[in-house]
């Protein structure tokens, strides 16, 4: 009876601790499969969130860089649909730079150097067309200056070799920018158009040069005498706008006029080497009460620009935005930088933003139909060689519901007639499409492409 009493206790005590160990890894597993068991949970969350964001920063490069590529010279000198491109970087904008942009306002001290018109395409969040012109433009001239920058061998003194580069733009511009004639006038162009056709005006040049350089991160100022040029002298009293390049602690001015270098006073030579620097404005009372201008276009100033500059690729980097006076970004700004240089004659409250360049942007955007005729006929040559297949009259008489044996001689000439006429109505079938190639090969050339390929398209083109 004891025996049995002892074996009952003995067995509930058994059941009693499988339960518990049962009851515990019931718990345990209850646990494990809710997520509330463990450690392991919140890494596993903290992975899952890094790699969607890794995701979604490899998903808006790949945005960015599709869309760069459909802004690229070259591709967008073929483009029929502008909006497209516009489109694209916006879409990428959308959903990729929006919250940089909010968070970004322009200063009341950058504000202050705007035009109404210029502050309120500044202040826009999204991407027009003349943004998408504007990054073209960039594109093109970052590719002419890396170009021209690699010709100039580095050894020796830096600010030498920086002073070489700059001159060798210089010419570059002027070589390809010839002046029109006084009396001649043409339809508003951009800088993209005047370079395209090689010809243009002194603001042209101006403009071309002083994008150009800062693609570089060269700045430049633009000077106009407060009255016109004397007959006779000096290129300091002779000239009506000067460009003043700023590079490190060096002045170099430049004639876009006469499209030299004004020359320094040891510089003897008949093409001048060595451009002089502000002291020869010193004393000249037409240039000290002169105007100073800073060259930019209304987009450069927008901060969407500086979210895109900061997102490109190292491949397509190129220079959008400029910083004018400070307070929008922490970009050391433009005045600041060029306060050394040209305090002894210009205080930097006299420095104003180049009214031409935003005069040419607005006209360009607003052509009338007769403009656009004009500047359809103004590109109308980059279209060439027109290309098409041989024409053979014969196939075109071909008719199978026509008995050509029973025709008599003037009802096959009818024929003939009448397959000449439908021919004509078909100008591609008989002029051929435009191939577009010598646009090509121009956009290739004035983006920096010097190589001997580059002369062979050319000539195969012409012939």
């Amino acid at each position: 009876m004891e025996w049995n009493m002892t074996r009952d206790r003995n067995h509930s005590g058994l059941s009693n601790a499988g339960g518990r160990v049962w009851g515990g890894i019931g718990c345990c597993l209850w646990l494990v499969l809710s997520a509330g068991c463990g450690q392991s949970a919140a890494p596993v969350a903290t992975q899952t969130q890094a790699e969607a964001t890794a995701e979604a920063a490899d998903e808006c490069r790949d945005r960015l860089n599709a869309a760069m590529q459909r802004v690229a010279p070259d591709s967008l000198a073929g483009q029929t649909r502008r909006d497209s491109v516009v489109n694209a970087v916006n879409s990428w904008m959308a959903s990729c730079g929006e919250a940089d942009v909010r968070q970004l306002s322009i200063s009341d001290r950058n504000a202050a150097l705007l035009s109404e018109d210029a502050l309120r395409t500044a202040r826009a969040s999204r991407f027009s067309e003349n943004d998408v012109l504007y990054l073209r433009d960039c594109l093109l001239l970052k590719g002419l200056t890396e170009s021209i920058w690699k010709q100039e061998a580095t050894a020796g003194e830096q600010a030498l070799a920086e002073r070489a580069r700059v001159t060798r733009l210089f010419r570059h511009v002027i070589r390809n920018l010839a002046l029109m004639p006084p009396a001649e006038t043409r339809i508003p162009v951009g800088l993209y158009e005047a370079m395209l056709t090689g010809r243009g005006t002194v603001e042209d040049r101006i403009w071309a040069f002083s994008e150009a350089l800062r693609q570089r991160q060269v700045d430049a100022l633009v000077l106009k005498a407060a009255t016109p040029g004397a007959a006779s002298g000096s290129l300091p009293e002779t000239a009506d706008w000067l460009v003043l390049v700023i590079s490190g602690n060096q002045t170099l001015l430049f004639d876009p006029q006469r499209g030299t270098p004004v020359p320094a006073a040891a510089d003897t030579s008949a093409v001048v080497t060595e451009p002089a620097g502000l002291e020869v404005l010193q004393g000249l009372d037409r240039w000290k009460s002169g105007e100073v201008f800073v060259v930019g276009h209304p987009s450069s100033f927008a901060p969407r620009m500086l979210v895109l500059q900061q997102r490109m690729e190292a491949a397509d980097a190129a220079v959008l935005y400029e910083e004018l006076a400070g307070g929008t970004s922490e970009i050391r700004p433009f005045l600041e930088r060029v306060r050394a240089a040209t305090e002894s004659l210009w205080p930097t409250d006299r420095i104003r933003i180049w009214p031409v360049v935003e005069q040419r942007v607005a006209a360009l955007a607003v052509l009338t139909e007769q403009q656009q005729e004009a500047y359809t006929l103004l590109m109308r040559p980059l279209d060439s060689p027109f290309e098409r297949e041989s024409i053979d009259v014969s196939k075109l008489l071909t008719d199978p519901n026509v008995d050509e044996s029973k025709l008599s001689d003037d009802e096959k000439n009818a024929m003939k007639a009448e397959a000449i006429s439908k021919l004509l109505e078909r100008s591609d079938a008989l002029f051929g499409r435009p191939s577009r190639r010598l646009l090509q090969a121009r956009v290739s050339q004035i983006a920096g492409n010097f190589e001997l390929g580059m002369i062979q398209e050319l000539q195969q083109i012409h012939q």
